[in-house]
């Protein structure tokens, strides 16, 4: 992904899986993937959307329709894997969790060679990203927070701040607001939106946050949210 001017090996996060046409390819079985635990307690509830990452470095997206209310400290977790679909069978579930993985290889051997490698590349990303600012490319130029450290007020990893609060209006994690809708044409969590924020720094735009892969230089809200602690 080229970002201004400085190139960063980033992954783009992996399209939802798509069902297999009759004959379009052979069938598999699942096979183990990786065992290892999920970062942190892991409480509330759990449904389709949601984002888990492992000690192991692996992040996963929740795909599949589900609902389970969950307590859980570091819960062990066993990933299966069918093509590029996953299935994280996790301690203290009521029921496995089919998922896509954010920044799996999808070559039949992955090596933790590789994983390191993707996670020293969004370290690079972050640190390309860090303290700019998130612009909305409404008529107002809307700003929507700033991409720092969760004890900045402006931050919008900031749970309490304007910008990091899932309730505040001016929030990108407020799914009913303008700016976090995924179908507002402005809403970085609108896959089909060609307006999504900019991310700006010294008056350069330097990103697009979104989730749109086809934007040039997009950058996802949801990668972000679980790098956070870096900024």
């Amino acid at each position: 992904m080229i970002i201004g001017e400085k190139s960063l090996n980033v992954e783009s996060v992996a399209a939802a899986p798509s069902s297999n046409k009759a004959g379009s390819r052979q069938a598999k079985e699942w096979e183990i993937f990786e065992e290892t635990n999920l970062v942190g307690s892991i409480s509330g509830t759990v449904q389709q959307g949601q984002i888990f990452k492992t000690t192991s470095g692996s992040i996963y997206e929740v795909t599949g329709l589900t609902l389970q209310l969950v307590l859980e400290l570091q819960p062990t977790v066993t990933v299966l894997r069918n093509g590029d679909i996953y299935k994280l069978i996790v301690e203290g579930f009521d029921e496995p969790l089919i998922c896509k993985c954010l920044n799996c290889s999808t070559t039949q051997n992955n090596t933790t060679t590789n994983k390191e490698t993707e996670i020293r590349n969004y370290s690079e990303l972050v640190d390309h990203l860090r303290n700019s600012k998130i612009i909305a490319q409404d008529n107002e130029n809307t700003y929507l927070g700033k991409l720092s450290n969760e004890f900045d007020s402006e931050s919008v990893f900031n749970g309490f701040g304007k910008y990091g609060n899932k309730f505040s209006s001016s929030s990108i994690w407020n799914e009913f607001s303008t700016f976090g809708s995924e179908f507002n044409a402005y809403s970085p969590f609108n896959e089909f939106s060609s307006t999504p924020p900019m991310i700006i720094r010294d008056g350069k735009i330097i990103a697009y946050l979104t989730v749109n892969n086809s934007i040039n230089g997009a950058v996802s809200p949801k990668i972000l949210l679980v790098f956070k602690e870096k900024f």
